[in-house]
């Protein structure tokens, strides 16, 4: 799938603001080409779902939602659940900037 916004700078966006993306510098330098996988292990825990939701890995989404309850005791039982907890639901279409903090 086609996304307006990079890998990177989606796992690591922090907010938005119009049509700009808010994004964790530091993070993407450091950890911006890890998989789903490595984040999750890293404790990087929204960005590993962000990965996940931006590669379009159904697979995985489903796997991580029992990844994350092992790792952190949080009781959630769905990717949607999981979609709510981190505010990370799908690649915006339309991002013509991206702002690095």
């Amino acid at each position: 799938m086609k996304h307006g916004m990079k890998r990177e700078d989606f796992i690591f966006t922090i907010g938005y603001s119009g049509m700009t993306a808010v994004v964790d510098a530091a993070g993407r330098k450091r950890y911006g080409k890890l998989t789903p996988d490595q984040l999750l292990e890293k404790g990087l825990y929204r960005s590993a779902f962000a990965a996940a939701v931006y590669d379009d890995d159904q697979e995985r989404l489903q796997r991580f939602v029992g990844d994350f309850r092992e790792k952190t005791s949080i009781q959630v039982e769905s990717v949607d659940q999981v979609r709510r907890l981190f505010g990370v639901y799908t690649v915006p279409q339309g991002i013509s900037r991206v702002i690095l903090v």
